[in-house]
């Protein structure tokens, strides 16, 4: 598919549940959805440009939401997202968001969220939100990280992917605690 999603026509649609345009060549920005019974926006991998619509916020029974890898896509998560309840997934790999996450981002999923991806993103350091971030897996690969591993404590985490970053020191105390349950990916 090509052109621009007809955000006009969709939007307007309250029977709309999901968006699957993934891997397509569309191009401008994400439309803004804000029913409480739109659950699921797969819009990757296309030439997608602008900012999340803080009315996605609005959307409380969105559960999933995968905007990775559309380079045009700029800003930061709206601080509305706290309000999605429902979200446990949710994938900004390699686009150009960047600014400091903001604490409503730990209450989505009232805190159950099962992945979350931020790869690419240009972190100087572990943002303080997501040091007591629940959920089954935080990738964080080739996000700039630098700093000694002996500062992060991500023990309520299950799955944590640091691949190409570069941090130093050895493995925390808080990793061989938890080995029984945890995977720690930190190495290239």
């Amino acid at each position: 598919l090509e052109g621009t999603i007809p955000c006009d026509s969709l939007t307007n649609k309250l029977e709309l549940r999901s968006i699957f345009l993934e891997k397509n060549m569309l191009t401008g920005p994400i439309c803004n959805f804000s029913h409480p019974f739109f659950f699921q926006l797969r819009v990757a991998n296309n030439n997608l440009t602008g900012t999340i619509p803080e009315s996605l916020g609005n959307c409380t029974g969105l559960y999933q939401i995968d905007l990775s890898y559309n380079a045009g896509l700029y800003g930061s998560i709206p601080s509305t997202f706290g309000r999605l309840i429902s979200l446990t997934y949710i994938t900004l790999a390699y686009c150009n968001f960047s600014g400091p996450l903001t604490p409503e981002i730990a209450y989505t999923a009232n805190g159950n969220m099962n992945y979350m991806n931020l790869d690419g993103w240009l972190f100087n350091s572990i943002p303080p939100v997501l040091l007591n971030f629940k959920s089954a897996t935080l990738s964080l690969n080739n996000c700039n990280f630098t700093g000694n591993l002996d500062n992060f404590n991500f023990t309520r985490l299950i799955y944590v992917l640091f691949n190409n970053n570069a941090l130093t020191g050895s493995i925390p105390a808080w990793f061989y605690l938890t080995l029984s349950s945890k995977f720690f990916s930190a190495f290239p």
